[in-house]
């Protein structure tokens, strides 16, 4: 099974700001299992509670060999897969003592975590949290290229898109623990904590989806089949691992480094035909890691791009493909 992983430049630590280890209470619930082939692996589920059972919504829940959780509505969390044995948990919430014991993971557990207060401590000077922008930069985790594009979510509201270079940066409180959730199309969606601190980056790597990825093969092979014997042999078309190769590069760059073109006589983009002053822009200002494909019909004469976002669409709804067209009479010449 894939994971997405996150990686902290400089780790964080809490500063103390969350208090010490408190009282560990649990319950644990049975789940039946098959007589059949014995469990390797189990569920460990659960909630965090404070004060008379009042739930704890966004606590922050570790278990070794994991990435952390912020519990849900009801201070919910679940941990799937987990392997038999020793697993120690962790659990932390702002105005709480923090939580740790080591629980004997031998089937499906249920567990109710029970926080205490932490004590409220005055000191002669009272500092105000600071805010801290949290820089980001969002990978591939086996291609190591960055993702533009990418949409990341936060705990303080913060909604934002990862730029060319697949950075973004975001708010948050000095050594307040920070949801940050990402999503790129074609990667699995990574959820992970970080503890804003000063002068500290983050990188955050996303694993491919196997599903997804399937999906845009079979997209792929409609477009190959639309352009049947309208494509060049001898320029054959560029699919994203192709396209990757000229990361940093625009693809104008592209063109004229891999075939000598020093742009396209008709140029379509997502379907739709560019004029030919609005082409020759798009194609210096696009870069190749943000396309998906380009093929090149009718001896190279017609240059279809598409998009990232466009592939989205497709695998999305089944869009229908116009059959290619080309005529070099006109002036400019006519393409679809």
């Amino acid at each position: 099974m894939l994971r997405a992983r996150a990686e902290v430049r400089s780790p964080p630590s809490h500063g103390g700001r969350i208090g010490s280890v408190g009282t560990f209470i649990f319950v644990v619930m049975v789940a039946s299992t098959s007589s059949g082939a014995a469990q390797t692996t189990a569920v460990l589920e659960g909630r965090v509670v404070g004060f008379e059972g009042a739930p704890i919504t966004n606590a922050i829940v570790s278990l070794d060999g994991y990435s952390p959780r912020l519990t849900a509505d009801g201070g919910l969390f679940r941990f799937e897969g987990v392997p038999l044995g020793r697993r120690t948990i962790r659990v932390e919430a702002f105005g709480y003592s923090s939580l740790e014991s080591v629980v004997q993971v031998g089937r499906d557990l249920s567990l109710t975590l029970v926080l205490e207060m932490a004590p409220f401590q005055l000191d002669s000077l009272v500092v105000s949290p600071r805010s801290r922008s949290v820089n980001g930069r969002v990978r591939d985790t086996i291609l190591d290229v960055s993702l533009p594009e990418a949409e990341v979510l936060t705990s303080e509201g913060d909604s934002t898109r990862t730029n060319r270079a697949g950075r973004f940066s975001v708010d948050g409180w000095e050594d307040v623990p920070l949801y940050v959730g990402i999503r790129a199309f074609g990667y699995l969606p990574l959820d992970t904590v970080v503890v804003p601190m000063e002068d500290t980056s983050y990188s955050f790597y996303l694993a491919t989806d196997p599903i997804l990825m399937r999906m845009i093969e079979i997209e792929m092979k409609r477009l190959d089949d639309r352009a049947g014997g309208l494509m060049s042999i001898t320029r054959r078309p560029m699919n994203r691992v192709d396209l990757l190769r000229f990361r940093g590069a625009s693809l104008l760059e592209l063109l004229r480094e891999k075939y000598r073109m020093r742009g396209a006589s008709c140029l379509v983009v997502d379907e739709r035909y560019i004029h030919p002053p609005m082409g020759r822009a798009i194609l210096e200002t696009t870069m190749a890691q943000e396309i998906e494909r380009i093929e090149f019909l009718f001896g190279g004469e017609l240059v279809r791009v598409y998009t990232r976002d466009f592939m989205r669409k497709m695998v999305g709804g089944g869009m229908k493909l116009k059959r290619p067209t080309y005529t070099g009479m006109a002036d400019p010449p006519f393409c679809s």
